[in-house]
């Protein structure tokens, strides 16, 4: 009822637009589940002999990027509710959502697969919308955290649950490649896809650029003292 209220009166838009926020992102009021387990890292430690010294032996940092199980099923009511917005044709329903997909990360790829929106690339002002929300969606989305000292790089496990985060199976191959290859309205579709493949490379950079820093920081404390 509330989404689909349509006063004239700039007053009680207002209030909306300033309720609406609250009810669904606040942790102590809202229907929101933070979920900090959502996509993270997880060590698989232990000691091992490190081959230049005697005194101590060095710790292997293997870690791998997983999803808690249980992140699916904390945020049902909030997919629910991010269903019944219209973000393609109504800015402050874009807004609400990318405010909530920046909190809950995990029911973007559940709530993208659902929608019934079409991003097959063609010149027609509702691809220009729909494209245009997948392109924000993207951009909050929050990359996948990584160890402050990682001397390895992570499992093999990680790259689907990394990739996932970075470009959403929405947007798939075909559905960049013909944006990239799309003749006719002046380039505007090309333009599009390339903004779309734009945020998704400088998120791969941002994700490049925290796991050189996490082994630079653990250059300095590759090793660790433990009495043999």
């Amino acid at each position: 009822m509330l989404l689909q209220h349509r006063s004239e009166d700039a007053r009680t838009i207002a209030l909306l637009d300033e309720f609406l926020p609250v009810l669904t992102c606040s942790p102590t009021n809202g229907i929101i589940y933070p979920d900090p387990e959502y996509v993270q890292y997880r060590s698989l430690v232990g000691w091992h002999s490190a081959s230049n010294s005697r005194c101590c032996r060095a710790w292997n940092a293997s870690w791998t990027i997983y999803r808690h199980p249980e992140a699916m099923t904390r945020n049902k009511a909030l997919l629910r509710f991010v269903q019944h917005l219209v973000p393609a044709r109504r800015i402050n329903h874009l807004q609400l959502l990318l405010h909530i997909l920046a909190l809950a990360p995990e029911i973007m790829s559940t709530y993208l697969s659902g929608l019934t929106l079409a991003f097959e690339p063609k010149l027609a002002p509702q691809w220009l919308e729909n494209i245009n929300m997948l392109a924000r969606a993207i951009h909050v989305q929050p990359l996948p955290r990584v160890p402050p000292n990682a001397t390895v790089p992570p499992a093999l496990e990680s790259i689907a649950i990394v990739a996932d985060c970075i470009v959403p199976p929405t947007l798939s191959r075909t559905v960049l490649s013909q944006g990239l290859q799309h003749n006719g309205g002046r380039g505007l579709v090309v333009y599009q896809s390339l903004v779309v493949l734009l945020i998704c490379l400088e998120k791969l950079e941002r994700f490049q650029q925290q796991l050189a820093s996490s082994v630079a920081n653990a250059s300095t404390s590759t090793y660790r003292t433990e009495p043999i």
